[in-house]
């Protein structure tokens, strides 16, 4: 019964890892969600980080947006918008929501987006 719940889990796995790696990189748009976590508002910060390690197409920069969101979510703050090169690292900070109260819990959801949908509108998006 193990052996066959881990070997549908490495299908599950599998399967998307293949519809993106048969995609074209100019035309995806690929959005990682990642779970919510609670910080303390102003004491406490939340780093999400990004790096292309092996691009498809070296010469040409990878469009990536990080973004953090609210519980009802709502986005945090601007996105930030980044364009990368292989081997380039970026990373957006979340040090509070100045609309709350400083010390209260904050429930927030990090979001990385590869792709620009202003340049590739048409291209579905992929959801990890």
């Amino acid at each position: 019964m193990a052996q066959h719940r881990r070997s549908t889990f490495l299908i599950a796995l599998a399967l998307p890892l293949a519809v993106v790696a048969s995609a074209r990189p100019a035309r995806a748009i690929i959005i990682y969600d990642f779970p919510i976590f609670g910080v303390v508002n102003t004491a406490q910060t939340a780093r999400i980080n990004a790096v292309l390690q092996n691009s498809p197409e070296p010469d040409r920069p990878c469009p990536v947006t990080l973004t953090f969101f609210d519980e009802q979510g709502v986005t945090i703050g601007d996105p930030s918008i980044f364009e990368i090169r292989t081997g380039a690292a970026v990373h957006a900070d979340f040090i509070g929501d100045p609309g709350l109260r400083r010390l209260d819990r904050v429930q927030v959801r990090a979001q990385v987006t590869i792709g620009d949908s202003g340049i590739f509108s048409g291209a579905p998006a992929e959801r990890w």
